[in-house]
């Protein structure tokens, strides 16, 4: 239950020393997704963790269409 958090607060003190360049780099990493969908396939099921990463990949879609759109507008950058 832990382990999620943890990759969170890692990605945070990573950007806090590193930039947020890096930050984002790290936090961007799979490591959240990849132990809960661990953790569903061995408690509730296989078929369960495969629809929960399916799901998983669509919300990416929408992460990096975000992330994306953040990059090009020209207001993100100066913080208002």
């Amino acid at each position: 239950m832990l382990l999620a958090p943890s990759f969170v607060i890692g990605a945070s003190l990573t950007a806090r020393r590193f930039g947020p360049r890096i930050g984002g780099l790290v936090g961007g990493l799979p490591v959240v997704a990849g132990p809960i969908l661990l953790v569903y396939a061995l408690t509730i099921g296989r078929a369960f963790a495969a629809q929960a990463a399916a799901g998983t990949l669509l919300g990416l879609v929408s992460l990096t269409s975000f992330v994306v759109s953040m990059a090009v507008s020209p207001d993100a950058h100066h913080g208002s």
